[in-house]
């Protein structure tokens, strides 16, 4: 359009910044300015595509066309209604999985139930090598506080499958009749999850737990005394006489060792219990100091933790050799990583060693030198297992010959170098070990007191005998937790709960 001297456009441009820009270019190219009319806020998607009608070039390229054309808007409309349709097949995948997963979940519970009444309740009673566990009762009260006629308090340890509580017997019931009794001993219960247990082994091993806690052959001080099994539908309870801390907590404050005197005193018990356990033919293969519960103020011991425990004939002096991976890092024998097969009551010494280990050269030295042969990646190659495991028997060696260590006598370092022997077939035997000079002093104490103390305990146990409880069935609750148990302290695993592959 031409008004007088003066050319008009009319720009219909997306932006205002835009139509300034139009504005500042025809400005410089022209003596006088031209308005611009913004229209921006009223342009459609249609109307995008705009173009100045004027032969002036620089107008023209400033001004492009946009790409949202009738063509390029009909192929988004296209791939939008595909990617719907992408959308809604998916959701039909995704609303089929999650009903093949409940079905799936569904299936599992059902098979575990199954599982579950084949090994605690089908097994115990068909199986004549599994006799030992009682059958399960639905009457017995059960809660989060309370089992049979215990009152549940602290939980006071944690087991792969299980967990132990403090325990003491409930007061009597108002309506019976009133009687002076003693204040209730301080007791355990360990609380077994038979959801955690899922195979013949684990039952098994439950079997043979509660056959050498119920043999009167194992009947020691030093050993762990079983008063009741009850069976719930979700739980195993055995009811024990509770000792003190694990050993592991007591190394706590005694980084560098403990005294020899105190060494002694709680090894030759540690020794002593172990020596009994295996002169009727059981091996504990479980050794290690969150096993063994001590009592400075009465210097009681107790070995406890019998899971692993095995029991073996040794008529004629010959023993059976066993061949599952089990033990605790740290603790377990080398040949039950490097050989075919082992000796249960060997490898229980070198256990042994290990604990005696620990108490002599302090639980640094255990932690910064013995350890790293236990390692899992050292786990994996049997050739750089024994590689470190020599050197650290070397690094013993040194350490025990080190000025620090002149508190100690030779008879004790002679012992721990004696229980540490690489080859089972050259190492001590438990009664060579109770038989030891540094033990002399304790044996010959154990000798004049056995048989007063063994009729005393024998007494004990008559008035405590084991009582097999027929079980029931409130709801059985999650156990309770202790705030308490935060202790801080390295909980070193046992291994074999599941007997996994020895590495090639």
């Amino acid at each position: 359009m031409t008004q007088g001297e003066v050319d008009v456009f009319i720009v219909v441009a997306p932006t205002a910044d835009l139509a300034q820009g139009v504005s500042t270019l025809l400005s410089s190219n022209t003596a006088s300015a031209i308005p611009i009319e913004p229209i921006s806020s009223s342009v459609t998607l249609d109307e995008c595509s705009w173009r100045v009608k004027t032969t002036e070039d620089d107008l023209v390229r400033l001004l492009p066309t946009s790409p949202f054309n009738s063509h390029h808007i009909a192929e988004l409309e296209k791939e939008l209604k595909a990617a719907r349709d992408r959308y809604s097949a998916m959701q039909l995948d995704f609303e089929q999985f999650q009903q093949d997963v409940h079905e799936l979940q569904t299936h599992y519970i059902k098979v575990c139930e199954s599982n579950q009444r084949l090994l605690w309740e089908y097994l115990p009673q068909h199986d004549p090598t599994i006799t030992n566990i009682p059958t399960i009762s639905h009457s017995i009260e059960e809660n989060v506080h309370v089992i049979g006629n215990y009152t549940i308090q602290a939980v006071i340890g944690e087991g792969q499958y299980a967990s132990v509580y403090a325990c003491i017997t409930r007061a009597r019931s108002s309506h019976e009749p009133c009687r002076i009794t003693a204040p209730s001993a301080p007791l355990a219960v360990k609380v077994i999850d038979k959801s955690k247990l899922v195979d013949v082994l684990a039952l098994q091993r439950i079997q043979m737990e509660l056959t050498a806690l119920q043999d009167p052959l194992l009947r020691h001080p030093s050993l762990l005394f079983l008063r009741e099994v009850i069976h719930t539908p979700k739980y195993i309870y055995l009811v024990t006489d509770c000792g003190g801390k694990d050993l592991f907590e007591y190394f706590g404050p005694h980084e560098n060792g403990i005294s020899e005197a105190t060494t002694i005193q709680v090894m030759f018990k540690i020794v002593d219990a172990i020596h009994h356990l295996h002169t009727h033919g059981y091996c504990h293969r479980d050794l290690k100091p969150e096993n063994i519960l001590y009592t400075p103020e009465t210097s009681s011991v107790k070995v406890v933790d019998f899971g692993l425990c095995m029991k073996l004939d040794r008529r004629h002096g010959s023993s059976k050799t066993l061949s599952d991976f089990c033990g605790s890092p740290g603790f377990f024998a080398p040949e039950i990583l490097l050989q075919e097969t082992y000796d249960g009551f060997k490898a229980d010494v070198w256990s042994l060693g290990c604990i005696l280990l620990e108490l002599v050269l302090g639980n640094a030295f255990f932690l910064s030198i013995w350890m790293s042969a236990y390692q899992l990646e050292v786990l994996g190659d049997r050739a750089l297992f024994r590689h470190m495991m020599q050197q650290n028997l070397e690094n013993v060696v040194k350490a025990l010959d080190n000025p620090s260590m002149h508190l100690y006598s030779k008879n004790i370092k002679m012992l721990l170098i004696k229980m540490l022997v690489e080859s089972a077939k050259d190492r001590m035997s438990i009664t060579e070990v109770y038989e030891h000079a540094t033990f002399d002093a304790h044996r010959r104490k154990r000798v004049v007191h056995k048989s007063s103390t063994e009729k005393s305990y024998q007494e004990s146990s008559n008035r405590g005998h084991v009582h097999i409880h027929p079980m029931s069935n409130p709801p059985s609750p999650p156990r309770p937790k202790s705030e308490e148990h935060g202790t801080g302290k390295l909980i070193l695993p046992a291994i074999g709960k599941q007997s996994p592959e020895k590495p090639r």
